[in-house]
């Protein structure tokens, strides 16, 4: 079987934050609400250079909004999805903070992709991607909520 080089990196909705930290989002808190669309195009192009030097077959980008300033990344792959997070019926997609918050999958080459959700938590996308030879990968990004976090683990044991 050919290996497969996957990359998977939360952008953050390119706000510049780099880490889970608190202290981060409380220092860097005016990036949250006033990162610019000149400020994600930067970004992603940093993002997409380094896509670029890597070159992996698949990229998972958990965090990223479904923006122009993603255009340089799509152009590197032959396959994209970028979908919401939050579920197609889900009243997220609407309200101000959340719309157009999604995750993106990226590929080199042609794969089956299932895009599912979970019963539980805000953040429902789960792609399924069929690599052949027997082999699926499933990319989510989870809910944050310990309790939560466990059921969708679960969820996807079945």
């Amino acid at each position: 079987m050919k290996k497969i080089r996957i990359m998977i990196f939360n952008v953050g909705y390119m706000r510049g934050i780099t880490s889970m930290s608190l202290l981060e989002y409380l220092l860097k808190f005016h990036n949250i609400l006033l990162a610019n669309n000149k400020s994600k195009y930067i970004l992603s192009q940093k993002i997409a250079t380094e896509i670029e030097k890597l070159n992996p077959d698949i990229v998972f980008l958990p965090e990223v909004q479904n923006k122009s300033y993603l255009n340089k990344i799509t152009t590197l792959f032959s396959n994209s999805h970028i979908n919401s997070k939050y579920g197609r019926k889900s009243i997220l997609n609407y309200l101000p903070f959340f719309r157009g918050n999604c995750n993106g999958l990226f590929m080199q080459q042609a794969h089956s992709v299932a895009d599912l959700y979970f019963k539980y938590g805000r953040k429902k996308l789960v792609y399924k991607v069929d690599v052949g030879a027997n082999l699926t990968i499933i990319f989510s990004h989870f809910s944050l909520g310990k309790r939560t976090r466990k059921k969708q683990f679960a969820e996807i044991q079945t």
